[in-house]
């Protein structure tokens, strides 16, 4: 699935949330997720290696190629570390569903 990680996250009225002065993308939220992690949440080596070459390739364009396992990982991660907003609004990108702006 293609993802474009450069989009805006928006609230429940479709304005942009914002990250401290800048508006929050995805390719940040999804970045936070996948690092953020606690001593008794901390992945195997095996998957650190998947989540740092996922970073990196979020890092590589505007718009991204995910796999079903990223698509996952990625959820899982985002559910752990934000809000509900942020989790549903992720949800949402990575199903393929639009956000409808008011």
């Amino acid at each position: 699935m293609r993802v474009k990680v450069s989009a805006l996250v928006v609230d429940y009225e479709g304005n942009p949330i914002a990250d401290g002065k800048s508006p929050l993308t995805y390719r940040k939220v999804f970045t936070v997720a996948l690092n953020t992690f606690d001593e008794k949440d901390k992945p195997a080596p095996e998957q650190m290696g998947h989540i740092y070459a996922l970073s990196v390739k979020l890092h590589d364009s505007s718009e991204i190629e995910l796999s079903a396992d990223d698509v996952v990982l990625i959820k899982e991660r985002v559910g752990k570390t934000f809000n509900p907003l942020v989790y549903g609004r992720t949800c949402d990108v990575l199903e393929g569903k639009a956000s409808k702006k008011k």
